[in-house]
């Protein structure tokens, strides 16, 4: 496959696509994605942003617990969890033990298990993950799910700049650091491994172990590198 630049207006990230991949009813940062043409290009004026948004969220509903980090009043925090400024985690919300979040916005009735690291990153509304889950730079789209252990990384091994692979060809957003984008209701196996730029379609299934990379279409299932199917 060639590398070109694709015309994504005429695709499924863009246009009829993207509500379902990324269903922006369901994150408080809707206006904020909304405002760029790719979901991809988030993540640089990601908590820039989270320090805009936060001094304008209800006070009655939100605790500033540290400087720019805000909680909801009805949010669970574990004890011996820790937040990095600036950060969000929205209504009923619950974060455990040992998870550590930073520069990000944790979204209603969202779970980050036991151990888990979210970085730069969105968790929609009813995301989860489930213990011991890395997600770096990453969106993890509405009641979208991390089996334990998987995770969703960022940075290339060499530190060139991420390609994010899909049928027609390769799209080159000039990010080195870029994780996942995954779409509502998807189902993510344990210990699977998300590479840098891949991007998982909606209610689709990755099998526990396998080792993503480029595009998952909608409603798949991908049970090893080589065979993914129809759900």
């Amino acid at each position: 496959m060639g590398t070109t630049k694709i015309n994504y207006t005429q695709t499924y990230i863009i246009g009829q696509r993207t509500a379902p991949l990324i269903n922006l009813s369901k994150t408080i940062a809707a206006d904020f994605i909304s405002g760029f043409e790719h979901p991809w290009e988030i993540f640089t004026g990601l908590s820039n942003h989270i320090y805009a948004l936060g001094p304008t969220l209800p006070y009655d509903k939100y605790d500033e617990v540290s400087d720019s980090v805000w909680v909801h009043t009805s949010a669970y925090m574990a004890p011996s969890a820790k937040i990095d400024a600036p950060a969000i985690i929205g209504s009923g919300a619950r974060v455990c033990h040992g998870a550590h979040i930073s520069g990000s916005i944790i979204g209603s009735y969202a779970y980050i298990g036991d151990n888990s690291l979210v970085k730069n990153s969105i968790v929609f509304d009813m995301g989860k993950l489930y213990a011991s889950n890395s997600v770096l730079s990453s969106i993890i789209g509405y009641n979208a799910a991390l089996g334990a252990g998987a995770s969703s990384y960022d940075t290339k091994l060499d530190s060139t700049n991420i390609e994010i692979c899909f049928p027609e060809g390769v799209y080159l957003p000039g990010l080195s650091k870029l994780g996942t984008i995954v779409g509502e209701s998807a189902r993510i196996g344990t210990n699977a491994v998300l590479n840098p730029g891949s991007v998982i379609d909606e209610h689709s299934i990755i099998y526990p172990l396998c080792s993503v990379n480029g595009y998952i279409p909608p409603y798949s299932v991908m049970k090893s590198q080589e065979i993914v199917v129809p759900r």
